[in-house]
């Protein structure tokens, strides 16, 4: 699941699709580093190193 699909699950739960677009969309605006990884798995944004 990407950062974006992450975002906009809420929405889908709640049956609010276009309201979870647009609230996404000022996540991304107020925080850059979720928008340059909106693509991006979100479990890549943990911070948590696997074992080698």
């Amino acid at each position: 699941m990407t950062v974006e699909e992450n975002l906009l699950m809420g929405g889908y739960i709640k049956d609010k699709t276009e309201e979870s677009y647009q609230e996404a969309e000022k996540i991304f605006e107020k925080y850059e580093r979720l928008r340059n990884r909106r693509n991006q798995p979100a479990k890549v944004l943990s911070g948590v190193k696997e074992d080698s």
